[in-house]
């Protein structure tokens, strides 16, 4: 089962992420890679999967109808992406109320990542080019110039995994 598909038009390359662990890389300059489902409709679907809790991701908030699961790319540890559960691509299409109450657990869970982070600042970015869902990145940073996405870069499953323990952590300890 494929958990993610990664393009990066700097690199030419397609990367699909699939369960185990597995990697399937190629360059999409020298052959390109067929898909029976184009990349933005698939995109758009690993939220609602991940919603519907049919493909696994590292979810550290599931409330009032918005969850949050840590980037499997990371720009630093700690790098969450909050996704409301309604399906639109565009932040300003969300219903006031759900407006409201996404930037409501953006603040909570900005709050709980500099605590768990000892970070100085949470980077915010809203932008949804990469998967046309709402949703709204959230990344502990340190010094200036950090909120870079070219500074993503793949994490191991069990790092990913001690990184969701060490926010479930700070979310139970307040």
């Amino acid at each position: 089962m494929c958990l993610g598909i990664l393009y990066s038009s700097k690199l030419g390359r397609l990367t699909i992420h699939c369960s185990g662990g597995s990697l399937h890389s190629r360059s999409l300059r020298s052959q390109p890679l067929s898909l029976n489902v184009s990349r933005k409709e698939n995109m758009k679907d690993i939220f609602g999967q991940i919603i519907r809790n049919e493909a696994p991701a590292y979810k550290v908030w599931d409330e009032n109808n918005i969850i949050a699961i840590l980037d499997r790319n990371p720009i630093n540890e700690g790098h969450l992406l909050v996704i409301p559960y309604e399906d639109v691509d565009d932040i300003m299409l969300l219903s006031e109320s759900r407006y409201h109450d996404l930037w409501r657990t953006v603040r909570v869970l900005s709050q709980i990542l500099k605590k768990a982070f000892n970070a100085p600042r949470i980077g915010i970015a809203v932008e949804g080019f990469g998967v046309p869902h709402v949703h709204i990145h959230l990344v502990p940073v340190f010094s200036g110039n950090e909120l870079n996405p070219e500074r993503a870069k793949s994490m191991p499953e069990n790092r990913l995994e001690a990184v969701r323990k060490r926010i479930l952590d700070a979310i139970r300890n307040g």
